[in-house]
């Protein structure tokens, strides 16, 4: 049920998720801290502008090395995510695991609920989010094979990651 939810959600993020989830985690230690410039309510930036029309994402701290992301929020279908950052290659990356939705509730062990997220810090304040897609048969590869694959210092990531989603941010962390 949430492999389909995440399918059948709206742009952005959760339309790409189906294509990249993992039972198992492609990271299991060396997560960085969290950085308060993630913290904040963020739209995507697609379209006229207009934060009324746009996909909203909700990403606050819950302690010195996770995150809880709801996306998108404001719909029915959002999803909940533990997101514990990573930094590899000298870029960001964000290990996410659903936890649920409103609407199902938790989600059980076996069911596949890991995927990566590239985040691109721009020099606007804003942000582009990019999944693992496009070269390489992603639903065929092992948390092990995209690990290594994501170290390996020859791998162009312009290529294994796909088109990204640009995302403001409209509020920023509690104090």
């Amino acid at each position: 049920m949430i492999r389909s939810l995440c399918i059948a959600s709206t742009v952005g993020l959760a339309l790409l998720l189906g294509s990249c989830l993992w039972k198992e985690p492609v990271f299991t230690e060396d997560f960085s801290k969290v950085d308060e410039g993630l913290e904040g309510v963020w739209f995507s930036k697609d379209g006229d502008d207009d934060p009324r029309d746009g996909s909203f994402a909700i990403c606050m701290r819950i302690d010195e090395d996770r995150y809880l992301l709801h996306h998108p929020a404001r719909e029915d279908d959002g999803i909940y995510y533990e997101a514990r950052p990573l930094k590899r290659q000298g870029r960001t990356l964000l290990q996410l695991r659903i936890l649920g939705t409103f609407e199902d509730g938790g989600v059980k062990p076996e069911t596949a609920r890991f995927v990566l997220l590239w985040v691109q810090p721009q020099a606007d304040g804003s942000m582009v989010v990019r999944l693992p897609d496009g070269e390489d048969d992603l639903e065929k590869m092992t948390p092990a094979e995209f690990r290594k694959r994501l170290e390996d210092p020859a791998h162009d990531w312009e290529k294994f990651f796909g088109e990204g989603t640009a995302y403001r941010r409209i509020s920023p962390r509690p104090e």
